[in-house]
């Protein structure tokens, strides 16, 4: 690559150039991965995926039932939607199971899925045996509209997040399967901590780089107050894991580099592997 061409690392233009003796002490190889079928995130073009998908009937299965859980699920938000439009119509928004099971045509289990949702959001209460009374803070009909606004933002950043995933698949496949570009893009797949230094989104902040083996699996539990955890569990080899704070300051540094976790503020633990695995890191 010529010098002042711009490389392309992930999303983002990098306007320095790469190295012709090859990669700086410390770069980051990226590790070329077999399969990426973890998560059901595949790395291959949607039309050779779709390929391969139809000749496995296993796949085939699991997708019907993907499909029937997904049409179970709107059938369940809309018969919610009804119960609570009946409740709001009934006297007192007082109503009885059996009454609403009759009107809605539906089944007394599905409308209990309802009502038990409804106790664990602490919006109605049991008036008797088979009666329920609406106790919200809202109107019913203002808790239909918010849920109804929350539910399309939910949406709008599914879709997003699924828009990400396809472009980080497709660039994945694009890096390490693409015939025309693996034979040599491996050459120059690497990141140095200028090229993070550089990227506006990082400024100021704690870059964390994994560099793991096949089937590594990570684990990020709900973050608290105080703390984020990230759990990896590795059972092909060894998992390296290096910090980096870029900066203004430090990337001015010539001796800013990749520091191990023990040497930076990043409190790690290493727990005792399970029997037949190996190690697992946490912080």
């Amino acid at each position: 690559m010529d010098r002042g061409e711009s490389r392309r690392t992930g999303d983002r233009l990098l306007p320095g150039d790469t190295c012709a003796r090859g990669a700086p002490p410390d770069a980051l190889p990226v590790i070329r991965f077999e399969s990426s079928d973890e998560e059901g995130i595949s790395s291959e073009p949607e039309g050779r995926s779709k390929a391969r998908r139809s000749s496995d009937p296993q796949e085939h299965t699991e997708g019907a039932m993907m499909k029937k859980f997904s049409r179970s699920r709107a059938s369940l938000q809309r018969l919610t939607r009804r119960f609570l439009q009946l409740m709001q119509e009934a006297p007192g928004c007082c109503v009885d199971l059996s009454s609403a099971s009759t009107r809605l045509r539906t089944k007394r289990r599905r409308l209990y899925d309802i009502t038990n949702a409804l106790y664990g959001v602490q919006v109605i209460e049991k008036e008797s045996r088979n009666k329920v009374r609406w106790i919200g803070k809202s109107p019913i009909s203002v808790f239909l509209l918010n849920k109804k606004k929350e539910l399309e933002k939910l949406r709008q950043m599914e879709a997003t997040l699924d828009g990400l995933i396809r472009r980080c698949a497709q660039q994945l496949f694009d890096l390490t399967d693409d015939d025309r570009h693996s034979a040599c893009s491996l050459t120059w797949a690497y990141v140095t901590h200028q090229d993070l230094g550089l990227l506006q989104t990082f400024q100021e902040q704690t870059v964390i780089a994994v560099r793991a083996p096949e089937e590594t699996k990570m684990e990020v539990p709900v973050p608290t107050e105080d703390s984020v955890q990230i759990h990896l569990k590795a059972t092909q080899g060894p998992i390296t894991v290096l910090s980096c704070e870029p900066g203004p300051g430090r990337t001015a540094e010539a001796t800013a580099c990749f520091l191990a976790l023990e040497e930076s503020r990043i409190r790690t633990n290493v727990h005792a592997p399970d029997r037949g695995s190996s190690a697992q890191d946490s912080w």
